[in-house]
């Protein structure tokens, strides 16, 4: 059990305080420090803020780095889709001291080909021809065809037999191959080029400072009255006074003293029958605004332009308090904000609120909001 460097107690501002350090290793849970409510020193303590200190302030950076990526594809739209599929969204940079998460730039994408080279070749087409004798003349010495000019390669006569059986052909039949001289660009596929950038800190921290602050409520032991005793009640009655003119009663005597309360509560019912149509009108204002104040509103943030974007309201229990973000909802944003209204956050203060985003679950304990909206940031990495 860790055990706090520092421990003081004080007035502040009319309120008692204990004011508890920490210093620990960096992957202390923090919840681990917290205690639950408890006693010393005439005073009932509960926590109402913790607050992290990593201590000296790191170097940062802005760091952009260029990745390469090898490309099967030998054309060049093929190859930017197959650029696209192959790119990761964020790569770890670890490089002289320097640590942090780059997001990839898309519009940075270039694409080089590999061993790029001219292939020639020919292509070859026939033609025949038929005349009485086998005369080369009047073999052409070119052709065109399909817009391109074919030039004569190579050629030979065949002989057309008398179809009635005479030894003496009747004709002969040329066949002429022409060629044309091909020339083509051909490649062993691409290699693309993008940028990652982002900012990078120097070093880790080795241990982390977390001070936590609770509020003491005075311990209020009444001794009995003499009414008290001719009724049979000799405890002592202890209170936690919380608020001017409010006690809690945590510990009270038996027998007869228990007719006492009854006797006063009566006194309080009949005192608040008096009031109750106002109170009820007021309730029910408190009501509304209270079920309005218990929901949380969700921001995703465009990690271009910075900008956060609503994108989920939940309800949010003051029993086990827990949210679910649905990261579906913006599935390329890394960044989220919860944020509580201020008599929310006030209502929850020293409560643990546990946060879901996909298999990640922080824990937050719910510390002042100073009356202005409580945000919470969430990172899905």
């Amino acid at each position: 059990m860790d055990v706090p460097i520092s421990q003081t107690e004080a007035e502040i501002n009319g309120e008692q305080t204990l004011t508890q350090v920490y210093e620990v290793s960096a992957n202390t849970p923090p919840e681990t420090l917290i205690k639950d409510d408890f006693e010393q020193n005439g005073f009932s303590y509960e926590l109402i803020s913790i607050t992290k200190d990593e201590g000296t302030e790191r170097p940062e950076k802005e760091v952009t780095d260029v990745v390469e990526i090898s490309l099967s594809a030998t054309k060049e739209a093929a190859a930017r889709e197959e650029a696209i599929q192959c790119m990761l969204a964020s790569i770890e940079y670890d490089q002289d001291g320097f640590k942090g998460t780059l997001y990839v730039i898309p519009n940075t994408l270039e694409l080089a080909p590999i061993n790029e080279r001219t292939v020639k070749g020919t292509q070859s087409v026939t033609r025949t021809y038929t005349n009485e004798y086998n005369d080369d003349t009047i073999i052409p010495h070119s052709v065109n065809e399909g817009g391109q000019t074919w030039s004569y390669a190579s050629h030979n006569w065949t002989e057309l037999p008398d179809p009635e059986g005479g030894s003496v052909p009747i004709g002969y039949q040329a066949t002429v191959t022409y060629q044309r001289g091909t020339s083509s660009r051909k490649n062993d596929g691409y290699m693309a080029y993008v940028e990652y950038s982002g900012l990078v800190s120097y070093g880790e921290p080795d241990t982390v400072k977390y001070t936590l602050v609770y509020r003491g409520y005075p311990i209020v032991v009444k001794e009995p009255s003499l009414l008290d005793r001719i009724l049979g009640v000799s405890e002592p009655t202890v209170t936690i006074d919380r608020a001017p003119n409010t006690q809690t009663t945590i510990e009270e005597g038996s027998g007869s003293g228990l007719s006492v309360a009854v006797i006063g509560g009566r006194v309080l019912l009949f005192l608040l029958a008096a009031v109750c149509v106002l109170l009820m009108g007021f309730a029910a204002i408190k009501l509304i605004k209270a079920f309005r104040n218990s929901f949380v509103t969700i921001y995703s943030r465009d990690e271009h332009s910075g900008e956060d974007t609503k994108i989920q309201r939940v309800f949010l229990r003051s029993k086990n308090p827990e949210v679910n973000i649905d990261y579906l909802r913006a599935p390329e944003s890394r960044h989220f904000l919860v944020v509580l209204k201020a008599k929310k956050a006030d209502r929850l203060l020293g409560k643990q609120l546990t946060i879901c985003l996909g298999k990640k679950i922080i824990k937050h304990v719910i510390a002042q909001s100073y009356g202005t909206d409580y945000k919470i940031s969430v990172d899905s990495e």
